[in-house]
């Protein structure tokens, strides 16, 4: 397309591979794997590393970093543990999502964004053949959606403007829902931590 910057859309099982054959060529990376962070470590009002555990190992240790990046999602665990300032919107929208392989968009290989009736729609090219289709649905109207889900999700994207072609593609993946995804910010005044 014409514009002057992209993105790409990478599922994560292409790309959590390619992070980690990555991180296991870069000597001054030390990689643990099957660890997972139970908690920041502090000093003097500081974060200065992170404790983690090995379930699998039923052994603990703690990393001493200048920086703990919480890049862990929406439930963080450093995100929670920190002293954090809240801000919440509800966006009054239920998310439905789910993977088509050999979709064929009306925009080629550049994302789409429908704002439809009360509802946001995207369609997000990703890697080998895959499209990721989503519907930020009003929760008003979820309810007739869950009746027939698989259906009425697939069908929902060929009344759209431009819509992808639907019934030429193959579903790969259920469609999830995600409820209560409302946007939240989290503002901290903590010294080593992001």
């Amino acid at each position: 397309a014409d514009a002057t910057h992209h993105g790409y859309n990478i599922r994560r099982e292409t790309f959590d591979p390619i992070l980690r054959h990555r991180a296991l060529d870069d000597a001054r990376i030390e990689f643990y794997q099957g660890w997972t962070v139970e908690a920041p470590l502090g000093e003097d009002g500081r974060v200065v590393g992170v404790r983690a555990r090995n379930a699998k190992q039923g052994r603990t240790m703690c990393l001493l970093a200048p920086l703990s990046v919480g890049a862990d999602g929406r439930p963080s665990v450093i995100g929670r543990a920190v002293q954090t300032r809240l801000s919440r919107c509800d966006n009054h929208r239920t998310f439905f999502v789910s993977y088509y392989r050999d979709l064929a968009l009306a925009t080629g290989r550049t994302s789409q964004l429908w704002f439809w009736k009360r509802d946001i729609a995207y369609a997000f090219p990703c890697d080998q053949g895959h499209t990721l289709l989503c519907i930020a649905m009003h929760r008003d109207d979820v309810a007739d959606v869950e009746q027939d889900l698989d259906r009425r999700f697939h069908d929902y994207f060929k009344q759209l403007p431009d819509a992808p072609a639907m019934d030429a593609a193959t579903r790969v993946a259920r469609v999830t829902r995600g409820k209560g995804m409302h946007t939240i910010r989290r503002h901290h005044r903590s010294q080593g931590v992001a």
